[in-house]
């Protein structure tokens, strides 16, 4: 634990920042663009439209932050994982919307937001 926590003191010291805070800012509102436009397909205009237009997105994102991150350190491949997890959720959560399973997609709404949270924190500690 104590090996856990000097690490991310270690990467966010600001002294040692390999990044900068436009890539940060650049990064998570790219995830939240996504979110906004899933949200919008999956609850409000449940068209064929908006359904190609949220995997195009999500595949459009995943194919920029892969190119994003092979510029860094392998270490940063851990941001690509989690919004792998995230678009994979979120595209899992549009479905389960189709079939009317509203507690499926109740918990897949949590684990969307906490998926979301650990990708926000990767952002900002790797980056």
């Amino acid at each position: 634990m104590l090996f856990m926590f000097s690490t991310l003191l270690y990467y966010m010291n600001p002294l040692k920042r390999r990044g900068s805070y436009h890539m940060q800012f650049y990064l998570i509102l790219l995830a939240i663009l996504y979110l906004i436009v899933s949200f919008i397909s999956i609850f409000k205009m449940e068209v064929i439209f908006t359904r190609i237009l949220r995997i195009i997105m999500g595949v459009l994102l995943l194919f920029v932050l892969a190119l994003t991150t092979m510029s860094f350190p392998k270490e940063n491949w851990w941001v690509f994982i989690v919004l792998l997890l995230l678009v994979g959720n979120v595209e899992v959560t549009g479905f389960k919307m189709l079939k009317k399973d509203l507690k499926g997609v109740n918990i897949l709404n949590l684990m969307s937001l906490f998926i979301f949270v650990i990708y926000f924190i990767l952002t900002i500690v790797l980056f």
